[in-house]
């Protein structure tokens, strides 16, 4: 997997025409490798899809799902199966039709608009210059770039996909481990920690929406809403804050926020170390025995 995603990365940088041509050169490495990567975990992530069917249909639904490992295998070979068809279907669309993503490509035109985000022109209204009409762009140094790279947005999906897989099929090897005493005494644990932060994780999300939501309708606060969860997360989960940037903003918000960052750095945080002591203490216990 880690060898085909490489493979995938050095294709995302070439045309259709050089892909095709890469494909069907032998003394070309990156041809063989991606052929022999794509048929690999094709195969691999059909086959262990219907054995997931299969044992899905003899234990049950609910059995089935359980099993945070059945789970993992499921969501694995899914996101696996959907990579493969998004690549088969690159390789295999006409030139023009690669021409014609390329050209809607948000990453090729690599502009942002006054609210940040990228964006493409409607029925293809671009000028010369790939801008949109009617649009207020902000001024940036660099086109909005992938690893140094304008990469087609068909691609960057393809990579995307490939990226879960890696983080999915590495996740796999723990249930491997549990075969051995101590590293399956520490995935027992994981698991066990993972389980028991269920009721914290729903208390943490309503206190993190509520006081993001908070610092939004507030008159000085932080809008749009996705950048008040940002500077909510970044605050009460790692800490970075800019104090002057609250004092500046009024006795309120900074009131909110300090309320706010005693909730999670102080109250939140120790109930989870709590939690997590209490679950290795019940892991620890039946290791022993």
């Amino acid at each position: 997997v880690y060898m085909y995603a490489s493979q995938l990365r050095l294709a995302s940088a070439l045309t259709h025409g050089e892909l095709m041509d890469a494909l069907t050169r032998a003394e070309d490495h990156l041809g063989p490798l991606l052929v022999l990567g794509w048929l690999w975990t094709t195969g691999h992530a059909l086959w262990v899809l219907v054995d997931e069917m299969l044992q899905m249909r003899r234990i049950g639904i609910i059995d089935y799902i359980t099993d945070e490992w059945n789970v993992l295998d499921l969501l694995g070979t899914t996101v696996q199966s959907l990579a493969s068809v998004y690549v088969a279907l690159l390789v295999l669309a006409p030139a023009d039709l690669s021409d014609a993503f390329r050209a809607y490509s948000i990453l090729r035109i690599g502009t942002l608009d006054h609210t940040g985000h990228a964006h493409i022109c409607e029925n293809g209204r671009a000028d010369a210059r790939g801008l949109c009409p009617e649009r207020v762009y902000e001024e940036i140094d660099e086109p909005f770039a992938y690893d140094g790279q304008l990469l087609p947005q068909e691609w960057q999906q393809v990579l995307n996909l490939t990226s879960l897989v890696i983080i999915l099929s590495s996740l796999r090897l723990f249930y491997y481990m549990r075969g051995f005493q101590q590293l399956g005494a520490l995935v027992q644990m994981i698991a066990s920690i993972l389980r028991d932060m269920g009721p914290f994780i729903v208390v943490a999300i309503v206190i993190m929406f509520s006081f993001s939501f908070a610092l939004t309708i507030a008159p000085s606060g932080v809008r749009p809403l996705a950048a008040s969860l940002w500077l909510s997360m970044n605050m009460g989960l790692y800490g970075e804050v800019d104090g002057n940037d609250l004092f500046h903003a009024g006795a309120y918000v900074t009131s909110i926020a300090q309320l706010f960052m005693f909730t999670v750095q102080i109250v939140l945080l120790n109930l989870l170390i709590a939690i997590m002591a209490d679950s290795y203490r019940r892991v620890q216990a039946r290791t022993l025995q």
